[in-house]
């Protein structure tokens, strides 16, 4: 798995991903999370991005009246960008980066239309950050880093741009620390083929537990500072996901080599692996030192 394969996932897939997604309609291809007391789709569409708001305002309540920086790390069509860009303070500059020419270009359309001045989206690989990417009060990654072919250059490139006290929040799926040791081999081999399923189909270059990510921080200057489980706040085993999962039955010998079928593939792995806790989905804040 390498950012070419990435790159052909989401130019393949992202206009099916928002016409035929969970959140159709949204322009929003990130779970929909429904936290306590969170009644509405469009509230639950952007908790995640709430998430990240909250840390920004935090950031902004230390920093007072200085102008912050914000990089969202594979903004997709830039939905969690604009929904941030409309809550905070106006001198705020807000940049995205997206590996998907196809995601890059819708992103821009909308931007055109919103005549924001205070945002810009670049088709890139966040893995390999430019000079045009200026120094970084808050990088966010909400599903992307997964997708990262090298969690080590990740971490690299972000801590680069990072100004020290600067944050990197990642929402996304984390291995649990402990699967195998007291499994039964039967068990063991159920584990390894559910996972082999997502990682391979969901593009999932960097599927490791939050132990992991803590060492990859701490060899870049960065550490662990919060971390909240959310994933009792996703809707899963859904009857459209009872459905997908019984139309991969019968379909999978016919379109294994299509984009969006992989897709499906991966997205029924990973109900799998997390109604069966071999993953969990985690909001994990690190802060530059």
């Amino acid at each position: 798995m390498n950012s070419q394969s990435v790159k052909n996932y989401y130019d393949h897939n992202t206009r099916l991903f928002l016409k035929l997604g969970q959140n159709a309609n949204s322009q929003n291809i990130h779970s929909a999370l429904w936290a306590e007391g969170v009644e509405d789709l469009s509230v639950a569409i952007n908790y995640a991005n709430e998430l990240v708001f909250r840390e920004l305002v935090q950031l902004q309540s230390k920093k007072q009246d200085q102008a912050l920086s914000v990089l969202d790390l594979g903004c997709g069509v830039g939905s969690s960008l604009f929904y941030l860009a409309d809550k905070a303070a106006p001198t705020t500059q807000f940049h995205g980066i997206t590996i998907s020419a196809k995601q890059a270009a819708i992103a821009q359309q909308h931007l055109q239309q919103m005549q924001r001045s205070n945002c810009a989206i670049v088709e890139g690989d966040f893995q390999q950050l430019g000079d045009h990417i200026p120094s970084l009060d808050l990088a966010f990654a909400i599903e992307a880093f997964i997708h990262a072919p090298d969690a080590q250059v990740f971490f690299q490139q972000i801590s680069q741009k990072l100004k020290p006290g600067g944050l990197l929040v990642i929402i996304d799926d984390v291995l649990q620390e402990v699967l195998t040791a007291t499994q039964s081999p039967r068990a063991q081999r159920k584990i390894k083929t559910v996972l082999s399923n997502f990682k391979d189909n969901w593009m999932a270059g960097s599927l490791l537990t939050i132990r992991q990510l803590e060492k990859h921080a701490s060899q870049h200057q960065m550490r662990l500072s919060k971390h909240k489980d959310l994933t009792p706040y996703l809707p899963l085993n859904r009857p459209r996901d009872l459905f997908i999962r019984t139309l991969l039955k019968f379909t999978k010998p016919f379109f294994r080599n299509n984009p969006y079928h992989r897709s499906l593939i991966g997205g029924d792995a990973r109900q799998i692996a997390l109604l069966n806790q071999y993953i969990c989905y985690r909001c994990l804040v690190f802060e530059k030192l």
